[in-house]
């Protein structure tokens, strides 16, 4: 083919692409002013590559942003394990490299939760009478779509970090939060780990996420909110469950 056959092919796939970033900026406007008008439009033309982009890039960036802090928390564990001055210096030189394999591997926890999480919240609807015609492919891009809610979240806590916690003074991975959660009712009581993971993931913005997430999985599948509420609840405890057992270990 001629370079004047192939200039119109690549202005064409230009001007899609252009278009299709136009149409995800227009729903991440949406999802925080009118979340209905984001998901009828996901309902009926889900995509979710664009978003996933986004979200992958910003991820990767605040954890780069935060990772003094993260390595003066292993550098405290290990200080707390016994370890002399070598033996520190050769185990920080692995935990850099982990680290840093780590960013760029940020995006795939990200899909497999979002996977997950769709999965379930796809067969309990069909479970619970959503449209006959409903794919899996509405429910993904509900899912995604709905995390940019925790990635503001994200952004705000790595702002407020960054501005006015010293590292020195992070020794735990609860030193990192700064948005406040329910864990700070408690005051100076002692909380078990597995308590204090839990509680310390309810704050405001996980609280707007739920409410965004069961506004979209009811538009999608076509199902009251009160149906879909304690569903999507469900399975977010179930997640930060998880996510507390394990810190556990």
């Amino acid at each position: 083919m001629s370079i004047i056959e192939i200039a119109p092919l690549v202005a064409g796939d230009l001007t899609a692409k252009g278009e299709g970033m136009r149409r995800t900026l227009k729903i991440i406007g949406d999802i925080i002013a009118e979340p209905s008008a984001a998901f009828r439009v996901l309902k009926d033309q889900p995509s979710w590559f664009m978003i996933f982009v986004i979200i992958a890039l910003v991820s990767i960036g605040i954890a780069w942003a935060i990772l003094p802090f993260s390595e003066q928390i292993a550098h405290t564990k290990m200080l707390e394990t016994g370890m002399d001055a070598s033996q520190i210096e050769q185990a920080r030189g692995m935990e850099e490299l982990l680290s840093l394999v780590g960013l760029l591997f940020t995006p795939v926890p990200l899909l497999l939760k979002w996977l997950i999480f769709a999965g379930l919240l796809y067969f309990s609807a069909q479970l619970l009478g959503g449209s006959k015609v409903l794919t899996f492919k509405p429910m993904f891009a509900a899912v995604v779509y709905s995390e940019l809610i925790l990635v503001f979240s994200n952004l705000i806590n790595a702002g407020l970090l960054l501005c006015f916690k010293d590292i020195s003074d992070v020794r735990d991975s609860i030193d990192l939060q700064m948005i406040p959660g329910l864990h700070l009712l408690f005051g100076d009581h002692p909380l078990g780990v597995l308590q204090l993971t839990l509680l310390s993931q309810i704050t405001p913005f996980s609280i707007w996420y739920l409410v965004i997430l069961s506004l979209g999985v009811a538009i999608v599948a076509d199902l009251k909110r009160r149906k879909v509420e304690w569903l999507v609840v469900l399975v977010w405890l179930a997640s930060i469950g998880v996510r507390a057992a394990t810190s556990v270990f």
